[in-house]
């Protein structure tokens, strides 16, 4: 499968993780083997397949119910804020709602715990895509995040601990996230 014409121009990254027309790095997680892509060899964190995700991607994906589909962090558009304002940096902090599912719909994290409604906290302080993608929104978007396992908690998953009080219930090893997440107010750098 390719890419013709001029399908190339309209693909559009998602947090910085690549270029219209460029392919973005994808990392082979370890557990991949070689023999079961039907490869002779394999090496660590070879490009696989990323042509053919980006594919995928849709041409225009600002509208309400769009999604960008690239080899990487996806979201998912489900309400947009008012134009014209501000995104948040990776030195800023963000007040967000959001619940954090796993791929198989049991709750992990979530801002609606003990009595609060909303959490705070520096934008570069999360996992790398819910990072990335935090800094596309602008307040009053509220969007779906899907995050892949390499750019969430990877192969060691996350245990919970007693200061971790958003968290739930521990994250197993190479789990996808989802999160559903309302941008309330971006606090700039001081």
């Amino acid at each position: 499968m390719s890419l013709s014409g001029g399908s190339r121009q309209a693909l559009r990254p998602a947090g910085g993780l690549g270029h219209a027309g460029l392919a973005p790095e994808l990392p082979v997680p370890r557990s991949v083997s070689a023999s079961s892509l039907g490869a002779k060899a394999l090496r660590p964190y070879a490009l696989v397949c990323a042509g053919i995700l980006l594919c995928l991607t849709p041409a225009d994906s600002t509208a309400a119910g769009s999604a960008v589909r690239l080899p990487g962090p996806h979201y998912e558009i489900l309400r947009s804020g008012p134009a014209g304002g501000a995104h948040p940096r990776r030195s800023d902090e963000v007040a967000i709602r959001y619940v954090g599912t796993l791929s198989d719909g049991r709750v992990f994290s979530t801002s609606a715990r003990d009595g609060a409604d909303v959490s705070t906290f520096p934008v570069r302080t999360v996992i790398p895509g819910f990072s990335a993608l935090i800094q596309l929104m602008r307040p009053g978007d509220r969007w779906r995040f899907t995050i892949p396992a390499y750019l969430a908690y990877g192969p060691e998953g996350k245990r919970l601990t007693p200061s971790e009080r958003n968290l739930k219930r521990d994250v197993p090893p190479d789990s996808i996230l989802i999160f559903d997440v309302e941008l309330v107010s971006i606090v700039p750098a001081r």
